[in-house]
């Protein structure tokens, strides 16, 4: 099983032949450089889908919304902040050497400054990140030896020459007009204290690729949303909303500082591999700060190759990890306290009815994969945040020590 990822811009339509190896395809629908949707179904192998197919399929599919929206430009006589674009890393040389040089390929706006590019590295076990790091010109390196993903962002956050601090992983890679996604954020709300955007698949070659793709993928839309603390009519916001990805995000530099930085018992590795995003999202918006989600600011992700991979993530870092976010969001955010825990009761209950009914294949994700994810959820309600606090504050003393 494998599918074919193509672009197709809708004012500039093409016919599209998949490969004989084949099965399905996936189509990035652009507007000139702005992303407007996703599409992916199943095709012959070796077929040709001609350009008036592919715009009656992107028609009946793609919001009129989003094809139509009109491209916003930045302020004219306001230069974008700074900005340090960081990739936390850790024994993945070959997988920074591909996303550093599409960092080294973006497009770079017009009046901006080149960024500043910093690798945190985790702690790798070989010198092999530090040489693949400081073969690129101009980047930077830093060795962040305390294990956690929030621990590298944080030292990140101490090094950042910018004023805004960026985060792309190191298993994704940067569209060439990433920059310039960013700064249409920027220009949509410039005194935001975070920015987020789009995550397309960077490849679709197995099932366990394909099939998180069909559970939504990492994807969030193709309007761009201003966030603010008093949002929208749901009753439970902010507690129910996904401002967006770890993999791809940004923040004001002096807001995130202001904060205290990242909650370093969340996404700190093996013990608990998630969180940390979401929580930082969240703060930026409880503090009364904008958050813009702009999706021209896109990255690829290669996302877990194997089945056993997907499960684990699914089970540990969307199951556990987003649990231990919600019970530190109860037990710490006062204001927040009952909506975390109807948001908490809504989530367990809503699995659980979609796991007994037999009848039907639960909406969101295949029945084994929510099993996973509730398991993950349940070891997220037994105090696996309040363990985690004490296992940060062990590291940070004998790092000190």
């Amino acid at each position: 099983m494998q599918y074919a990822i193509r672009e197709f811009d809708f004012e500039a339509p093409i016919s599209l032949t998949l490969p004989e190896n084949c099965s399905g395809i996936a189509i990035d629908v652009r507007r000139g450089p702005r992303p407007v949707g996703f599409l992916m179904g199943p095709v012959a192998a070796g077929s040709t889908l001609t350009a008036d197919q592919i715009q009656a399929w992107v028609k009946r599919d793609i919001e009129t919304a989003c094809l139509e929206q009109p491209v916003v430009s930045a302020q004219s006589g306001r230069s974008m902040p700074s900005t340090t674009i960081v990739i936390c890393t850790k024994d993945h040389p070959d997988l920074l050497a591909r996303c550093l040089t599409s960092i080294s390929r973006l497009a770079l706006p017009e009046g901006s400054e080149q960024p500043d590019v910093l690798v945190v590295d985790n702690a790798s076990r070989t010198q092999e990140t530090r040489e693949v790091a400081l073969s690129f010109p101009g980047v930077r390196y830093v060795l962040e030896k305390q294990i956690g993903l929030n621990f590298a962002r944080n030292r990140a956050l101490a090094e950042a020459r910018g004023e805004i601090l960026a985060f792309i992983d190191d298993d994704a890679v940067a569209d060439v007009n990433w920059l310039n996604g960013l700064r249409q954020a920027w220009a949509l709300e410039p005194a935001a204290g975070a920015f987020t955007g789009q995550t397309l698949p960077y490849a679709l070659a197995t099932e366990a690729q394909i099939t998180v793709e069909k559970m939504g993928g990492f994807r969030k839309g193709f309007l761009p949303v201003v966030f603010r603390e008093q949002h929208r009519s749901d009753p439970l916001y902010p507690c129910t909303t996904i401002f967006g990805n770890g993999c791809n995000m940004a923040f004001r530099v002096d807001v995130m500082r202001d904060l205290g930085g990242f909650d370093v018992a969340l996404d700190m590795g093996a013990p608990l591999p998630g969180g940390g995003d979401l929580d930082a999202l969240y703060s930026i918006v409880r503090s009364g700060h904008a958050l813009v989600y702009e999706p021209q600011m896109l990255i690829r992700h290669e996302h877990r190759p194997d089945m056993e991979g997907l499960r684990r993530q699914i089970r540990r870092s969307w199951g556990t990890g987003c649990m231990a976010f919600l019970t530190k969001m109860r037990d710490t955010d006062p204001l927040m306290r009952n909506k975390a825990r109807q948001f908490i009761y809504w989530w367990i209950r809503s699995m659980l009815r979609q796991l007994v009914d037999l009848r039907h294949e639960p909406a969101d994700m295949p029945r084994p994969l929510l099993l996973q994810q509730f398991v993950g959820a349940i070891i997220g309600l037994t105090g696996t945040y309040g363990r985690c606090r004490r296992l940060a504050d062990r590291i940070r003393n004998q790092a000190s020590g």
